[in-house]
């Protein structure tokens, strides 16, 4: 159990914030439609509207946005690496991520919308059980994964017991953080329900847990600064060395799905 929670702990301080390595929108949405039973019509609908989204996106501004949250995923991880926190510049860069993942955050929303309108109550139930296994499954995912850092980095006694009480002071900022965007998915699915979702009631909607949400980023920010001052200079080139790792096998990944789902679309 001790090994377990430094692990989560070490494994939590390595993981920065990546938007481009989540999943579009349009890609979790063929995910979830891949389980459930829809009709041929459902089908039609839901193609002809994520193509629709597709197309209208400036594909030109997309790609500078993620060229844009590269850079400022290098910054910030420069900050964590640091010996001195820099809260002003760490919260620049958190405010300009989060002004960056807006944008993906709405497209999720109008996805969600559109999937929901088309769905009957058995379908959205078995929708809602689809999305919580999912959720639990990457957060089982994110868990197991640093066990693996652990042994590499051959952390001492002393580290371990440092990382656990990092850790112990780190757990009510994370139920916290738990609670808070809960609150906002909720709200975010009632607006849905309402049938009034559009860019400005969203964007309203974000802006009443936007100080939240950067108090959460921050947190995390500080707790990933701590652990990585528990690490030697070794340990932390080890540990970007692993995490540059995990992001190429996910881009291979990426890659070999994007593939996939072409051959299915030129057979169907």
């Amino acid at each position: 159990m001790k090994k377990h929670v430094l692990s989560l702990c070490v494994g939590l301080a390595l993981t920065l914030p990546a938007m481009h390595s989540v999943a579009k929108p349009e890609r979790e949405m063929r995910d979830v439609l891949a389980q459930l039973s829809l009709s041929k019509e459902q089908r039609e609908t839901l193609r002809t509207s994520m193509k629709a989204s597709y197309q209208q996106q400036d594909r030109a501004q997309l790609k500078e946005g993620m060229a844009k949250q590269k850079q400022l995923r290098k910054t910030l991880q420069q900050l964590i690496m640091a010996e001195q926190f820099d809260q002003a510049a760490v919260q620049a860069v958190l405010a300009e991520l989060a002004q960056l993942r807006a944008d993906h955050m709405f497209r999720k929303a109008q996805q969600r919308a559109t999937l929901l309108s088309v769905l009957d109550d058995q379908q959205e139930d078995a929708l809602t059980a689809i999305m919580q296994l999912k959720q639990r499954g990457m957060q089982q995912s994110e868990e197991a994964k640093p066990q693996r850092w652990m042994k590499r980095l051959g952390l001492s006694d002393e580290q371990q017991s440092q990382l656990q009480a990092l850790n112990a002071s780190q757990q009510s900022a994370r139920s916290q953080a738990m609670q808070t965007h809960k609150a906002f998915k909720d709200a975010e699915k009632a607006l849905i329900d309402s049938g009034n979702l559009t860019r400005e009631s969203w964007q309203a909607l974000l802006e009443q847990y936007q100080d939240d949400f950067q108090v959460v980023a921050l947190d995390k920010a500080k707790h990933r600064h701590a652990v990585m001052q528990v690490l030697s200079a070794e340990q932390k080139q080890k540990a970007l060395m692993f995490q540059d790792m995990r992001e190429k096998r996910a881009k291979e990944k990426f890659k070999q799905k994007r593939e996939k789902h072409r051959e299915h679309r030129e057979r169907g």
